[in-house]
Protein backbone atom coordinates (compact mmCIF):
# COMPACT_ATOMS: atom_id res chain seq x y z
CA UNK A 1 0.00 0.00 0.00
CA UNK A 2 1.58 3.59 -0.94
CA UNK A 3 2.39 5.69 2.08
CA UNK A 4 -0.28 8.26 1.19
CA UNK A 5 -2.81 5.49 1.17
CA UNK A 6 -1.56 4.13 4.56
CA UNK A 7 -2.11 8.38 5.82
CA UNK A 8 -5.59 8.26 4.92
CA UNK A 9 -6.81 5.06 6.39
CA UNK A 10 -5.22 6.47 9.51
CA UNK A 11 -6.88 9.65 9.73
CA UNK A 12 -10.00 7.91 8.74
CA UNK A 13 -9.90 5.38 11.62
CA UNK A 14 -8.78 8.84 13.98
CA UNK A 15 -11.39 9.98 12.29
CA UNK A 16 -14.22 7.10 13.51
CA UNK A 17 -12.64 6.44 16.13
CA UNK A 18 -13.44 10.53 17.60
CA UNK A 19 -16.53 9.90 16.77
CA UNK A 20 -17.41 6.76 17.89
CA UNK A 21 -15.98 8.22 21.63
CA UNK A 22 -18.72 11.60 21.14
CA UNK A 23 -21.14 9.20 20.01
CA UNK A 24 -20.70 7.07 23.50
CA UNK A 25 -20.33 10.56 25.44
CA UNK A 26 -23.60 11.67 24.03
CA UNK A 27 -25.21 8.76 24.77
CA UNK A 28 -23.98 8.16 27.92
CA UNK A 29 -24.90 11.98 29.05
CA UNK A 30 -28.45 11.29 27.07
CA UNK A 31 -29.11 8.25 30.03
CA UNK A 32 -28.05 10.88 32.48
CA UNK A 33 -30.74 13.46 31.06
CA UNK A 34 -33.83 10.67 30.79
CA UNK A 35 -33.34 9.69 34.58
CA UNK A 36 -34.79 13.19 35.18
CA UNK A 37 -37.84 15.62 34.39
CA UNK A 38 -38.49 18.32 32.09
CA UNK A 39 -35.13 17.98 29.60
CA UNK A 40 -37.15 17.65 26.64
CA UNK A 41 -35.15 19.94 24.88
CA UNK A 42 -31.92 18.45 25.78
CA UNK A 43 -32.34 15.37 25.13
CA UNK A 44 -33.63 16.11 21.64
CA UNK A 45 -30.52 18.32 20.89
CA UNK A 46 -28.78 14.94 22.17
CA UNK A 47 -30.66 12.47 19.68
CA UNK A 48 -30.09 15.05 16.76
CA UNK A 49 -26.26 14.63 17.68
CA UNK A 50 -25.92 11.71 17.99
CA UNK A 51 -28.38 10.96 14.20
CA UNK A 52 -25.48 13.29 12.82
CA UNK A 53 -22.78 11.40 14.47
CA UNK A 54 -24.37 8.24 12.94
CA UNK A 55 -24.48 9.98 9.43
CA UNK A 56 -20.63 10.62 9.47
CA UNK A 57 -19.44 7.32 10.85
CA UNK A 58 -21.74 6.10 7.71
CA UNK A 59 -20.33 8.80 5.73
CA UNK A 60 -16.39 7.62 6.77
CA UNK A 61 -16.94 3.91 6.40
CA UNK A 62 -18.27 4.48 2.39
CA UNK A 63 -15.00 6.86 2.48
CA UNK A 64 -13.08 4.04 3.58
CA UNK A 65 -14.62 1.26 1.72
CA UNK A 66 -13.93 3.51 -1.80
CA UNK A 67 -10.09 4.17 -0.35
CA UNK A 68 -9.53 0.22 -0.92
CA UNK A 69 -11.20 -0.15 -3.63
CA UNK A 70 -8.80 1.43 -5.84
Amino acid sequence: MPPDSLDCRSVIDLAFQGLQEERTACVDRLQKVLSSAGNELEIEGYLRRIQNINAALVRLAGAHIVEHAY
